[in-house]
């Protein structure tokens, strides 16, 4: 799909979330970020799994808001884990939850980062080791990556969570309900 970059400057400015629910095949998401970083994961030699098993048939979610936040985890794990390194993605659907984990073979987040990763503009590590650009190992900053997908998942009544060991990788679990709270206007 196209990347709603005005929904992102909407978000920050704002600090609304616009939230249009809809079907969404959540597995068909996570495919097509996947093809969106086809080139760097080629380039790197990364080894990207999506497993077959767990995914949802649908979900209620905004699939837009969704795929940025899967872009977001997916361009994080890919820039923090080393050229030959691999990348799974696997769902788990348990009552009325999904649970989808984004697992990589990376260098790991020290355990004082990961109490900031998800707020603005966090950085984890020092800049100054990362290179410009945003797909280079290390490239770039994870800046307000995760905090815009923490709202984004919780804005679906959902919950993002880290579990990272340094040299040996990260975990990053996003839990999404299969219908999203209804919210009282």
């Amino acid at each position: 799909g196209s990347h709603p970059l005005s929904k992102i400057f909407d978000i920050i400015a704002s600090g609304q979330l616009d939230v249009r629910t809809g079907p969404v095949a959540l597995r068909n998401v996570a495919q097509s970020v996947v093809a969106s970083y086809e080139q760097v994961i080629r380039q790197r030699s990364l080894s990207v799994t999506i497993a077959s098993e767990g995914w949802p048939a649908t979900l209620m979610a905004d699939e837009a808001l969704l795929e940025l936040a899967f872009s977001n985890v997916l361009g994080n794990a890919i820039k923090y884990t080393p050229d030959g390194g691999s990348i799974t993605l696997a769902a788990e659907t348990r009552d009325s939850v999904v649970r989808v984990t984004i697992q990589d073979t990376g260098i790991g987040i020290d355990p004082a980062d990961q109490i900031h990763i998800f707020e603005r503009f966090y950085t984890a590590g020092d800049t100054q080791l990362h290179s410009t650009s945003k797909a280079a190992f290390r490239g770039g900053g994870l800046g307000l990556g995760l905090a815009l997908v923490s709202r984004i998942v919780r804005a679906h009544g959902g919950e993002l969570s880290c579990d990272s060991e340094l040299g040996k990788g990260t975990t990053m679990s996003i839990s999404l309900p299969l219908e999203p709270p209804s919210r009282s206007s």
